[in-house]
């Protein structure tokens, strides 16, 4: 385990990184990237893969550890919007689930009446 916990730390300071910046490219809380390189958790096959693959690939990672933060202001703003928007799309299917049901009956009207 002490191996792991190395080539982990080893890993991210050859990308230059910071764990918080490890942790944001991950996907992953920077308390996690602690953890791991403390051995106090272990690295799973998919996060050794994406490890791995930030490695191969480390141009990546800059716009993955340049993510925007929110401020404490902007944040009801935007989860009133995140609502309102999953209220809009619930309304949008349910319009859409009438409208077909308006189609089908349609359908079957015309059908009905073109029959002898």
């Amino acid at each position: 385990m002490k191996k792991l916990q190395t080539d982990i730390s080893k890993a991210r300071k050859e990308l230059n990184l910071t764990q918080k910046q490890l942790a944001q490219a991950l996907d992953i809380t920077e308390n996690y990237v602690y953890m791991l390189e403390a051995g106090k958790k272990p690295l799973s096959k998919k996060l050794a893969a994406r490890l791995d693959a930030l490695k191969n690939h480390p141009e990546k990672t800059a716009s993955k550890t340049e993510k925007s933060h929110l401020t404490a202001e902007e944040a009801p703003a935007v989860y009133r919007a995140s609502s309102e928007l999953a209220m809009l799309r619930t309304q949008l299917q349910q319009a859409h689930a009438r409208e077909k049901i308006h189609l089908d009956i349609i359908k079957n009207l015309t059908a009905n009446t073109k029959q002898p």
